[in-house]
C-alpha cells in the first residue's frame, strides 16, 4: 500500500491506535465498536466518489475469532450501506450485510481459508454495486450484487473494522487501491 493513495481518505470514528508499518497500516479497533442497523460506532476509513468505481483492499490478521470484523464497505448514509467481511465460528465465514432504509439483509456463506487474509472488491458501474473476495487479487468470486433503493449520489467507499466485543483486536490494511 502507498501513502500517496491515503492522502484524499478519511475516518468516521477515527480509532486510538492507527500505525504505520512494514507491511501496511496497523489498526487497533477500539472495543465495544459496530455497525449495525442500531450501532455506528466501528471505525471506517474511506474516500468519496460518485462516478463508475473499483475499490480494492485486502486485510491481515493474527487470528480471526467471533464478532470482530474488518473489511470493505461503502456508504450512502447511516442508514444505507454495505459492508462484507470474515469471521469465525467452528469455521470461517464469509458474512455480508446490506442495508436499506435501516433495514438489514445478510448473508453467510462457508471459505475455506489458506492464511488469515483476504482481499476484497467493491465495483460500481451505474447504480449497481458488486461484492467479491479473492485470495491471490487475481481470481475473484461474487458474494453479492445489489443496488440502493435511492438515486445514488456521493458515496464513501473504504476500509472498514470493529470489535463489538471488550477485548483488544488489531489488523494490517496492507492493499489499497482505487480504480
Amino acid at each position: 500500500m502507498l501513502l500517496q493513495h491515503l492522502k484524499d481518505f478519511e475516518w468516521i470514528n477515527e480509532p486510538l491506535g492507527v500505525f504505520f508499518i512494514d507491511e501496511g497500516m496497523k489498526v487497533l479497533a477500539n472495543a465495544e465498536t459496530g455497525f449495525s442497523p442500531k450501532t455506528d460506532t466501528g471505525h471506517f476509513f474511506f474516500i468519496r466518489k460518485q462516478e463508475d468505481f473499483t475499490l480494492i483492499v485486502k486485510w491481515q490478521v493474527e487470528a480471526i475469532s467471533p464478532l470482530v470484523e474488518c473489511g470493505i464497505m461503502i456508504r450512502q448514509d447511516e442508514k444505507n450501506w454495505a459492508k462484507t467481511h470474515l469471521t469465525h465460528t467452528k469455521t470461517h465465514k464469509l458474512s455480508s450485510t446490506v442495508l436499506i432504509h435501516g433495514n438489514a439483509d445478510e448473508s453467510i456463506n462457508d471459505i475455506t481459508l489458506s492464511q488469515n487474509e483476504l482481499f476484497y472488491k467493491l465495483e460500481k458501474t451505474g447504480d449497481s454495486f458488486t461484492l467479491s473476495y479473492s485470495q491471490d487479487n487475481l481470481s475473484y468470486h461474487q458474494i453479492r450484487h445489489f443496488s440502493f433503493l435511492d438515486k445514488v449520489g456521493e458515496l464513501k467507499i473504504g476500509a472498514y473494522i470493529c470489535n463489538p466485543k471488550n477485548s483488544d483486536f488489531e489488523a494490517v490494511l496492507n492493499y489499497l487501491e482505487v480504480l
